[in-house]
This record gives C-alpha cells, structure tokens and sequence, in this order.
C-alpha cells in the first residue's frame, strides 16, 4: 500500500490524531473555564463523562433528548462515539453502544464525522484499537461502509500497520462470509477531498464534450433526420450549455461537480475558509448556489462571524426541501425563506437568531424544525405549520410555547429544554400524537390539567423546574410505569379541581341567597 508520509495517517493526517482532538484540548478547556470562573456547558460536561467514564452520568444524560450516541458533537466537532473511540474509552464505548440499541436507532453505529466521513470502526482501526473494534463489529459495525474518499475500516488498518486489527477484520469476514476486499496495495492512492473533486470533474467533462460531438456529427447530418431527432438533439445541447454556463460560473469545486452530477444533495463545509484579505470578514457565498434550483437538499457552513445572513436569493430554489444551516452565527433569516414552498426540514441550531421571520408561515409543509441554541422569545411564526411532526427549541430565551397546538395534531416530539418557561397552555392536551416531551430546566411550577389528556406520551422530563407537586416528580422518578401514572394523576387532579370550583360555585350562590333573605 502507498503511503502519504512516514509516519502519517490518511490524508496526511498524524496517526496518532486521537490525542491531538481529544483529551488534552477537552481537559483544558474545562480547566480554563473554571479558573475564569465560568460554568462548565452541558455539552462540555457530557464529553467529559465520556472521557472519566462516569457511568452514573453519562447513562442519565443519555436519556434526554438532546444527547445521544451522535449528537451533539463537541467544539472541536467531534461526534460523542468517535470521542469515545478516540481516547480509547472502552466503558463509555458501551455505553453509547448500548444507548443505539436502546433506541432502536442501529444506523447510529456507522455514523459518518462531518470533516472526512469517517466510521468509529475506521478511527478504532486508524488507532489499532482491538478491543474497541471488536465492540464495534459485535454490534452492528459494517466493514464495507467507505469513507468521502472510498477507503473502508481495514485499508485505515492497513495503513496503521495493525496486525491485529486486521487479523480481527479477517476472523469477522470469514466468520460472518462477508465477501473479501479486492485491494491491491501499490494501487491504493490516497486523494484528499480537493483532489478528487477536480479529477472527477475533468472526468465529466471529458464525458460531456463526446456528448456534444455525438449529438452534433450524428442525427443533424443524416440525410433525411427527423424533426424528433432534431429536437432530441436540441434538448441535449441545451440542457449541456445551462449546466456548461453554471458550471463555469460556480467558483467552489463542490457546487462545480454537483452541476456536472445533476445531485440534488449539496454538503458544503467552508468553515475554514478565509475572504480575500485573509480573514473571514471577506467571506461571500459563491452566487451560482442560487441558480441551482434542482436542488433539494443542501446543508451550508460558512466561517463563524462572517455573515448575519443567507442572502434572499435563497428564495429561488424553489425545490428544496431540506435547509440544515446549524453551527453558523446567523442572527436572522431572509423573508425569502417563505417561497420555499417544498421545505419539510430546518435546522438553524447553534446560531444568534433572535426572531423567526413572519414569511416562514407560508411554509406549511415544515415537518422538522430544529432551531435550539439561538435566542428566540417566541416561536408563533410556527403555528401554522400543522404538519410538524418534530420541534427543538432548547436552549432559547422562550418564556412560553405561543403555538397554536390545537392545530398541530402530528407533532409527536417536543423539546424545549433549559428556556424561560413559566407557564404551558392547556392546549397541549391536543397533541394527540405527542411521545416526547422535554421541558427540563424552566420555571414552571403547576402542569396544565389538559396534559392528562396526552394518551401516547412515552417520556417527559421535568428536572429543574420548581414544579410544586412534588408527587408529580416522585412519580417520575420512582413510579413503575411512570407515564401510566402521570397520566392517571393529573386526570384526577382535574376531577378535583372541577369539584371544588362546582364547590366555591354552590357556596357563592348561598351566600347571595342569605344576602337577599336579609
């Protein structure tokens, strides 16, 4: 196999990166924090439970919403169980393992990082880590699952030297008859992203220029061609100049080759990237983005402080159903997000969104909207999107959930975790289809007598609420079936509050009577 450095891993990347991403720089920041005398995020503190193998921990904050075997990633972003492997944390590994069993969620353990589509069974084996390897596979872990630049688990051990890595991959394929790997070492080269991108695109347009002498120097020259052969042939060299005349335009490599592959899923990731003067403050989006309305699914970072907002242009891709703009410094979003008209799925998190714009009403068809870690105060530019099925709202500055639920009867998850809320509308007993419900970290101190009515709520955690009840929360906490039982006790406290207001009712009416007798 050939190498790209002595001593290095893929891409030219140190073998041993699992020390540079992850203890040193995680411990640090924590230590940082606490001599400045700042709080330590909840995010920092789960990566820690990761990294000290705080079992106790670690399962507890598995069970909320917002934390799970993939997300959220760290600030240097690292996925939960790539950390794990990383470090070489063998019980959190488990941990997490068992969390994606849990949760019925087994794709989880082939989750691709975001910077080179790397596996946790790619790190463990860039690593030469058996035992975490060994996890992995026993749990679903797939050996054929190829990175952005086609490399699978066993070239990375092949490319760390790890015998017994490797040794362990074979015994799993002959165990398991999974077809051998076709891999003939002097022919593996290793491209980077940028590399391959352009010698895909020469390759295109090779394609496309026989094309155009194909369509041209056929058809049109036989003696007696059709007015369908004609037209066919106009249509090609048609559609060829508009993807041409887009494709030049575009001055990043991946919308380029998106153009030429007619993709309708668009990842682009320049969060790295520098404007002319060599800073981010010169950053500009490349405009033939805008022009690509095929697309569909687009997901954008851009360099954090570089950019209030996507330009309104965003409008004109009128086919797109996805927008996943997380972890950019957006304050707000263009009006023009409301012509589109196909959205179901918008995830800003982690952004400085302060309001939602009145336009989104127009996008009706939203079935998923993530928008935690901005400062939002309201939410009703949403309360006409009745086909919501899921809605993140955590970590905003919302003192109430001014939606109109009445409407919403599909929204089967709902988190709003560590906000302002005092107060839940009785309305959201209507949420017939509603499993989840995550409200920890507010103010609200009395539950709705409506929630009774909620006959599918699966989980629902209250922690760090002043709730007054507390048998509410001991029922929570240490009830059997604590959902069964939550629901049964509300219901009865509405029978008893409609006794005693029928009550003070009887008693007001007596004492007019006396009054009168009088």
């Amino acid at each position: 196999m050939r190498r790209s450095g002595a001593g290095r891993g893929l891409r030219g990347r140190p073998a041993s990166r699992g020390k540079g991403r992850g203890t040193p720089s995680f411990g640090s920041r924590n230590v940082e924090n606490r001599k400045q005398g700042r709080p330590i995020s909840k995010i920092d503190l789960f990566f820690r439970y990761i990294f000290e193998e705080d079992m106790r921990n670690l399962r507890e904050v598995l069970q909320t919403d917002s934390f799970s075997a993939i997300r959220p990633f760290n600030d240097q972003g690292i996925p939960p169980l790539h950390f794990a492997v990383l470090n070489k944390r063998i019980k959190s590994l488990k941990c997490l393992v068992e969390h994606i069993d849990r949760v019925h969620s087994q794709t989880d353990i082939d989750f691709q990082d975001d910077e080179h589509g790397q596996t946790p069974l790619m790190v463990a084996a860039e690593l030469g880590w058996v035992e975490g390897a060994k996890v992995l596979l026993e749990n679903g872990a797939d050996l054929t699952v190829k990175d952005e630049e086609g490399h699978t688990a066993r070239e990375y051990g092949l490319l760390a030297d790890s015998k017994q890595v490797l040794l362990l991959f074979d015994e799993w394929k002959k165990k398991n008859d999974i077809p051998e790997e076709v891999v003939e070492e002097e022919e593996v080269i290793f491209e980077t992203s940028t590399q391959k991108n352009r010698r895909r695109r020469k390759e295109l347009e090779k394609q496309e220029r026989s094309t155009i002498e194909l369509a041209t120097t056929t058809a049109p020259v036989k003696s007696g061609a059709t007015e369908t052969d004609k037209k066919i042939v106009s249509d090609i060299l048609n559609n060829i100049d508009e993807r041409t005349r887009l494709s030049c335009l575009a001055d990043w490599d991946e919308l380029k080759l998106a153009i030429h592959e007619l993709r309708r899923d668009l990842n682009i990731d320049r969060s790295d990237a520098q404007g002319e003067q060599g800073s981010c403050s010169g950053f500009v989006i490349d405009p033939t983005l805008w022009s690509y309305d095929v697309l569909q699914r687009l997901q954008l970072r851009i360099p954090n402080g570089s950019l209030t907002s996507l330009p309104e242009d965003l409008g004109k891709l009128s086919s797109l159903s996805a927008l996943i703009i997380n972890d950019n410094s957006f304050q707000y979003l263009p009006e023009s997000i409301g012509q589109l008209h196909a959205l179901r799925v918008l995830e800003v998190e982690n952004n400085r969104l302060e309001q939602l714009p009145e336009s989104i009403r127009q996008c009706k068809k939203l079935e998923a909207v993530r928008v935690s870690g901005n400062k939002l105060r309201s939410l009703k530019s949403l309360s006409e999107a009745t086909d919501l099925v899921s809605l993140h709202c955590d970590r905003n500055q919302l003192e109430q959930l001014d939606l109109d639920f009445t409407c919403m009867s599909r929204l089967a998850i709902l988190s709003a975790t560590f906000n302002c809320i005092k107060q839940l509308p009785d309305s959201i007993g209507c949420l017939e289809n509603l499993t989840t419900l995550q409200l920890s970290g507010n103010e609200i101190q009395v539950l709705p007598n409506g929630m009774g009515d909620l006959k599918k709520l699966q989980t629902l955690s209250l922690d760090e609420n002043p709730i007054r009840d507390k048998k509410i929360l001991k029922i929570l906490t240490k009830g059997k079936k604590p959902m069964k039982e939550f629901l049964q006790y509300v219901k009865k406290q509405r029978g008893r509050n409609k006794k005693s207001k029928s009550q003070e009712s009887d008693e007001e009416s007596e004492a007019e009577e006396e009054e009168e007798e009088d």
